[in-house]
């Protein structure tokens, strides 16, 4: 199992195919498997590294408190460790507050840059939405957390499809490295606590924004704020689709990727 020491934790992380790297940062709650429908797809092409971030899937427990440009330490560490001086950076949510905090602090260590349904800061709204999420998973069953918090990520479509809900949800219950309560309230604060929009600027690689258009958890607005404040930004938007683009239009998701990969790959040859 691949486990490296990055400053005070261990990381799991699996590094996949070869070719220009390309380094995906999941969000919160999550783990390593969320990008399920994207590496297979890229590793043939790039060399793929995926990780589960501190407290999160099979890395270890963290013994502090944190914050998302901890988070991107963690992630420049990584990188250190598997001697890659740069790479492309794909975040996705939480992974994209952490991919911000990377190419602000560390622009000469980042080639391109992909921020999936993110945010630029926390908002009063979404600080209570998430604070409240924690309160249900304190008391809840696995099974009526992640109900309950289901038509935050999926989309009236997508409670219209037979099956889809409930695949989603068995898919979530299968996990068997579930946080512990701690764990997510660590990271859910990280969350909240992150504001990068007045240093933005500072970002220079070329930027990709990709959001649904029907996201509530990280809507369209805060993908708008990225890209005016993003020098070399662009923004693409997925139609008909919410916070679970990932998984419920990995083809739309996986093609803009593809895209923005290839492109920079033209510029560096020409």
């Amino acid at each position: 199992m691949p486990i490296t020491s990055v400053r005070d934790v261990n990381l799991y992380y699996e590094d996949l195919g070869a070719g220009e790297p390309v380094l995906w940062i999941h969000g919160f709650s999550g783990d390593h498997r969320g990008w399920a429908a994207q590496i297979p797809v890229f590793q043939d092409a790039y060399r793929c590294m995926v990780y589960d971030q501190r407290d999160s899937g099979r890395s270890a427990t963290s013994r502090r408190d944190y914050t998302t440009a901890d988070l991107a330490e963690d992630a420049v560490g990584l990188l250190d460790a598997l001697d890659i001086p740069r790479a492309t950076v794909v975040g996705f949510s939480m992974g994209g507050a952490v991919a911000q905090e990377f190419a602000i602090n560390h622009p000469e260590r980042v080639h391109g840059l992909v921020l999936v349904a993110t945010y630029t800061a926390g908002d009063p709204r979404g600080s209570e939405n998430l604070r409240a999420w924690a309160r249900m998973r304190a008391v809840f069953t696995p099974e009526q957390y992640h109900r309950a918090i289901s038509p935050w990520v999926l989309t009236y479509r997508e409670y219209l499809v037979p099956g889809l809900v409930e695949g989603f949800l068995q898919r979530a219950l299968e996990n068997p490295y579930r946080q512990s309560q701690e764990a997510y309230e660590r990271q859910m604060e990280a969350v909240l606590a992150h504001n990068a929009e007045d240093r933005l600027g500072r970002i220079t690689a070329p930027c990709l924004v990709l959001v649904g258009d029907e996201d509530i958890l990280a809507p369209l607005r805060f993908s708008r704020t990225l890209v005016s404040r993003i020098p070399r930004a662009r923004l693409e938007v997925i139609p008909e689709v919410g916070h679970a683009l990932l998984w419920v239009k990995p083809d739309e998701v996986n093609r803009a990727i593809g895209r923005f990969l290839a492109g920079l790959s033209g510029a560096e040859s020409s």
